[in-house]
């Protein structure tokens, strides 16, 4: 490889590189956190909501339950900007 050579690998390379923010990387450890906890609990339960009652995988209400509360955040500071 010559020098121009070895700067333009260099410079692809650095531009690849990419900083994780303080917001990035506590996003990663809370989806790492969910997943551990949606795989420890995997069996079916009764759900019971006002006159309804059914039974599903406890997985997923863990995931509903979540995904409302993170969407529903989005939304409330979406409205805040």
């Amino acid at each position: 490889m010559s020098g121009s050579d070895k700067t333009v690998f260099n410079d692809k390379i650095n531009s690849a590189k990419k900083k994780i923010n303080f917001k990035q990387m506590f996003n990663i450890l809370l989806i790492t956190l969910l997943l551990v906890f949606i795989l420890q609990n995997l069996e079916n339960i009764r759900v019971k909501l006002l006159l309804f009652s059914f039974e599903m995988p406890l997985f997923i209400l863990i995931i509903v339950s979540f995904s409302i509360g993170f969407f529903s955040t989005k939304l409330i500071y979406k409205e805040k900007k």
